[in-house]
């Protein structure tokens, strides 16, 4: 069975963003490919991430690839998701 997701936003990455994935790209197999994943789905549902507490615009989606668990930061603009951060965290915590 085949689920399609119809995209919403257009998704950017803020320069920051880019360099912590460069960063982490060599120690974490299977990165490059989970945020290929995570952007299809992020440009449908965009709105279903945690919701940051005082700061409402701030949104928290967690991702797992091989070798490592991270927590996205992300903001909604009007049409546009703008991931903002990059940032390991124990795979226990989400």
């Amino acid at each position: 069975m085949t689920t399609s997701l119809t995209k919403r936003f257009e998704v950017t990455r803020h320069p920051r963003f880019e360099s912590e994935v460069a960063r982490r790209r060599n120690d974490t197999p299977g990165l490059d490919e989970a945020l290929r994943g995570f952007e299809v789905v992020i440009a449908a549902l965009a709105d279903y991430g945690y919701t940051l507490p005082r700061a409402a615009d701030y949104r928290l989606w967690p991702i797992h690839p091989p070798g490592g668990s991270f927590k996205i930061i992300y903001k909604i603009r009007g049409q546009r998701v703008i991931l903002l951060s990059l940032y390991p965290v124990p795979s226990s915590v989400f």
